[in-house]
């Protein structure tokens, strides 16, 4: 498929999916802003990656700090355990993918499908 460049906006600043009660707003891992995000996050530990030793829990926080920055950029209509809702910042944000690996998986399959930022143009085409 050729790149258009909808898409190419798309992948960067996100596409709204539904989560829950709420949504997300989701950006394609591996667009230039998230690769460039997640060497700025990984490189104090680049010698540990390289070995193999670095512990799991820094490893989780590597991501989970570089989606909140470049892959999960808002929601909306997402509460807390009490039923207030929460105003998305990259802080929460990264606090929230640490704590629930649900949303962590969730955000991590909808960044990774291709076809999540390519709707228009697959519509397109199924109509020919």
């Amino acid at each position: 498929m050729k790149e258009d460049g909808q898409a190419l906006t798309r992948e960067r600043e996100g596409v709204w999916v539904d989560y829950m009660e709420g949504q997300l707003l989701i950006a394609r891992i591996g667009n230039p802003h998230n690769l460039k995000v997640f060497a700025k996050h990984r490189q104090p530990y680049k010698r540990q990656l390289l070995r193999g030793t670095v512990a799991q829990d820094v490893q989780a926080k590597i991501v989970c700090k570089t989606y909140a920055e470049s892959v999960l950029l808002g929601w909306r209509g997402i509460k807390d355990d009490e039923g207030n809702e929460l105003k998305y910042t990259t802080e929460l944000a990264e606090q929230v993918l640490l704590n629930d690996i649900d949303l962590r998986e969730f955000v991590e399959s909808v960044g990774q499908e291709s076809a999540t930022f390519r709707e228009e143009e697959i519509k397109e085409t199924a109509k020919k």
